[in-house]
């Protein structure tokens, strides 16, 4: 029960901004129900009228009813207004604090968790709690307080009827609860199957062109139809559970007005109450009844949202980088970025050992060795993505820990291999690299970047929309553009990782140049296996099993490091056909 209203207490939170919206909602919303007794009372004086004959009364009654109808067409239509601000506004405000909350989540969040799941529980979970607060949330509310102003005005009309119809309160509470625990883990169950689905949806479409080369039609429909028959089963066995819901319902809406024209029937045929006062009990038994009844209802939905919002706040529960304090770069002639005896564990598995190194301005610092060797693992950490290393790593005359990331990231740049563009224009893709640039910065960095030439001969220009992922453009163009981005934020500190790697001749040479504009006076880092790269570095690291095998100039490691040797020969084969050696090369 404790969970329960924690996770209520929580969602509520995001409500209580607009109260004054959802108390002027719930007022009318009391209003109606007085006033909807009141047109019932309303009715029985039509009957009292044509049994004494007396058009007073009728006239009363009638004006009664004329009133009321008014009254609750104009207030049910403001008070779906009202209520639908109040969900569309705390649902909006629940998305901006989860892609608050996403981009302040660590790495490693990222890579235990799949994006579909994420994307379903910012889709299909907000959607579950979004119908609970437009939908449910002021029948929580309100029913106690109908059922009590109806208690209040049946009392006065025949307290012995009022009891008898209440017998029936006890089974409507306790039935229920015999299945609650059965809708919750179900629901919890259908909304993580959907994010199965999600994610695999995710897959397909992110993977559409490997799933049609290597005809995998076939293994990514069965494992679909598998995730999305296990979503079904669970949503068959929570429309199982409602008809018995609908089953308790039933019960507790027909039990009290079966027990109102029974018992109504007997007390007026024995002169304890009048037939009016009959006639008024049995249009407004419902006032009585429907809160009771429903009761099994509001449990069902509340156990759907209770897991819908869980799955929320999980997210929002989740720990977010470090915040240290807000630092300005002090490090007073040292290196700019100095590790010592830095080592990182991932899923129990020794990624980094033991590694040294010091690098400076104007100094290009390569990370060469074979796949696996844990270079991309040390640019990770090196930009903060990581926090649970040993050893230390200074950034800018600070430890990374002791900065606050957001701040510290101000002095970072960095250049994939996957060249990460965003479904935008190209302007607005470079742009991203320094906030409020001017049109001549934009424009200056392209150039700087050999991009500038290609994007003025699109149709468009520089308002050319790049399509998801950047798929309108090639890899050298994509690529061109992120250093041109990174070039406009001229950060002191350089990350490129394999920059060229995927490239061919022609655009490696046209990408090289660009980044060659963009090295003066930077402390530069790059993940090589590209001749020009490494002879080009100030100093290399060569990283094998996670520690540093060898680290010297390009000479240096050719005389003393086989391992780099080999690394290198392999390189300059591949670039002079399979012939020749280093020495030729």
């Amino acid at each position: 029960m404790k969970k329960e209203k924690n996770v209520f207490m929580r969602i509520m939170a995001f409500v209580m901004p607009y109260k004054i919206l959802l108390i002027a909602r719930l007022s009318l919303t009391i209003l109606n129900s007085l006033f909807g007794l009141l047109g019932n009372y309303g009715t029985s004086l039509i009957v009292k009228a044509e049994t004494e004959l007396d058009l007073g009364i009728l006239y009363t009654a009638v004006a009664i009813l004329i009133f009321c109808l008014v009254w609750e067409g104009v207030t049910t239509v403001v008070s779906a207004m009202l209520m639908a601000r109040v969900s569309f506004r705390s649902i909006r405000d629940i998305r901006n604090l989860l892609i608050q909350h996403f981009q302040r989540l660590p790495q490693r969040f990222y890579d235990k968790n799949h994006s579909g799941d994420l994307s379903s529980r910012m889709t299909n979970d907000l959607s579950v709690v979004q119908g609970f607060i437009s939908e449910r949330l002021t029948i929580y509310l309100y029913y106690p307080a109908r059922f009590l102003i109806a208690c209040l005005f049946m009392f006065f009309m025949s307290w012995k009827l009022l009891l008898g119809s209440c017998i029936i309160i006890p089974v409507a509470i306790y039935l229920p609860r015999l299945v609650a625990k059965k809708i919750e883990a179900e629901s919890s169950k259908l909304q993580e199957g959907l994010g199965k689905v999600t994610s695999l949806i995710q897959d397909l479409l992110g993977g559409i062109e490997v799933v049609k080369a290597f005809n995998l039609h076939k293994p990514m429909k069965e494992k679909f139809k598998e995730a999305n028959h296990k979503a079904l089963e669970n949503d068959m066995e929570l429309s199982r559970l409602h008809v018995i819901v609908s089953v308790f319902y039933n019960i507790a809406r027909s039990g009290p007005s079966l027990v109102c024209v029974l018992l109504g029937s007997y007390l007026a045929f024995t002169g304890q109450i009048e037939l009016y006062q009959l006639t008024f009990f049995i249009f407004s038994i419902d006032y009585l009844a429907q809160p009771i009844a429903n009761i099994p209802f509001m449990l069902e939905a509340w156990k759907r949202t209770e897991g819908a919002g869980k799955r929320i706040l999980e997210l929002l529960d989740s720990q977010v980088e470090q915040n240290g304090e807000e630092r300005e770069a002090d490090y007073h002639g040292e290196a700019p970025v100095s590790v010592q005896n830095l080592s990182f564990s991932y899923l129990e598995e020794n990624l980094i050992e033991e590694i040294n190194f010091e690098a400076r301005k104007d100094c290009i610092t390569a990370f060469v060795g074979p796949s696996g060797c844990g270079k991309t693992t040390l640019f990770k950490l090196l930009c903060g993505f990581y926090d649970n290393y040993q050893g230390s790593v200074k950034l800018l005359g600070h430890e990374i820990r002791d900065w606050d990331l957001k701040e510290l990231r101000k002095y970072l740049s960095y250049v994939s291999q996957d060249s990460v563009m965003f479904p935008t224009s190209i302007y607005e893709n470079i742009a991203m690299g320094k906030k409020d640039a001017s049109r001549e910065e934009v424009l200056e960095a392209a150039k700087k970047a050999n991009a500038h030439d290609f994007i003025m001969e699109m149709e468009r220009g520089y308002d050319t929309y790049t399509g998801e992922r950047g798929v309108k453009l090639s890899g050298g163009q994509r690529q061109r553009i992120t250093i041109a981005r990174a070039i406009l934020k001229d950060a002191p500190i350089l990350f490129l990782d394999e920059p060229t790697s995927a490239l061919d001749v022609h655009s490696e040479a046209q990408v090289q140049d660009a980044i060659d504009h963009m090295l003066e006076g930077k402390t530069v880092f790059v993940i090589a296996h590209r001749l020009s790269t490494i002879k080009n570095a100030s100093h290399v690291i060569v990283l094998n099993n996670g520690h540093i095998e060898a680290a010297g100039t390009h000479e240096e490691l050719m005389e003393n490091c086989e391992l780099y040797q080999g690394l290198y020969n392999r390189e300059a084969k591949m670039l002079r056909g399979g012939q020749g050696n280093v020495q030729e090369v």
